[in-house]
């Protein structure tokens, strides 16, 4: 066989192998692996592509020890955590498709689970923040749009969940709200807003220059709220119906309390 014809063959079992882990078929994905892997073992993207399979299987094999579908999702969030942080450790060459088709999988496998839940009946903020979470990484908008909107109508103090559905505003060109709720999830507290799932361009541009500033790790949810008024980002203005009238934000709130948090009043709510 020549080299053409059997990299068209590696090629389309590459392929057949990310359709299947798109179906969340990881039994069958590492079958047709492993035969293209045997017809040219040189080729590095099948060893590294075998190496993440593995690492789901064995964590695809857990879910059963879990009694609730809570427990299985939030199970699947976690390793997903855990799997980049040792994947990009590891990383030898860039599998971007491979990625891609595994974080639907493991992301399409949580909504399932979450979803089950009956939200319709459901009061649970985070239940919500799950669902609408999933949503967004699977690039279905409006219903997590949805969904978040209802979850910040359940508490309108929860940072992450206001920060989530400001990241999937931001998504949708939708700048105004994107602008009100990140500036509101920041002022709150910074710290409950995990900057890891936040996609949205607008955040990320502010998080990659507060860290070549030489922020790392909590400091940058510190300072971040902070540097978004000096960039612009948190410059939106609106109307907003005052919370309290004790206590005005100053310039200086923006500066840290002796303890290094956000001072927590805020002069207005959402509407």
């Amino acid at each position: 066989m020549n080299e053409i014809a059997l990299t068209k063959d590696i090629d389309e079992y590459l392929e057949d192998v990310y359709q299947h882990i798109a179906r969340r078929d990881l039994e069958n994905a590492l079958k047709i692996l492993d035969k293209a892997y045997s017809i040219d073992f040189d080729r590095s993207e099948l060893g590294e592509l075998l190496r993440l399979l593995k690492f789901w299987k064995e964590r695809w094999q857990r879910l059963d020890e879990f009694a609730s579908l809570y427990e299985k999702g939030d199970y699947l969030m976690d390793q997903w955590d855990q799997f980049l942080v040792w994947y990009r450790k590891r990383q030898k060459m860039p599998l971007d498709r491979g990625i891609q088709c595994l974080r639907y999988m493991v992301h399409s496998e949580s909504l399932n689970c979450y979803e089950q839940m009956h939200l319709s009946d459901c009061e649970d903020q985070e239940l919500h923040l799950r669902i609408g979470r999933c949503n967004k990484v699977l690039g279905n908008y409006e219903k997590a749009v949805s969904v978040l909107e209802k979850g910040v109508r359940i508490n309108r103090e929860n940072p992450s969940v206001l920060a989530e559905l400001a990241d999937t505003y931001a998504l949708v060109d939708e700048m105004k709200g994107a602008k009100i709720f990140f500036r509101e999830a920041f002022f709150i507290n910074p710290q409950l807003v995990d900057l890891s799932r936040l996609e949205s361009g607008l955040i990320r541009k502010v998080i990659e220059k507060i860290s070549d500033i030489g922020f790392e790790g909590e400091t940058v949810n510190e300072w971040l709220p902070v540097y978004a008024v000096i960039f612009g980002v948190f410059n939106i203005k609106r109307e907003l119906r005052p919370i309290s009238t004790e206590n005005s934000v100053s310039p200086s709130s923006l500066c840290r309390t002796t303890s290094g948090r956000m001072p927590e009043t805020r002069c207005w709510c959402l509407v």
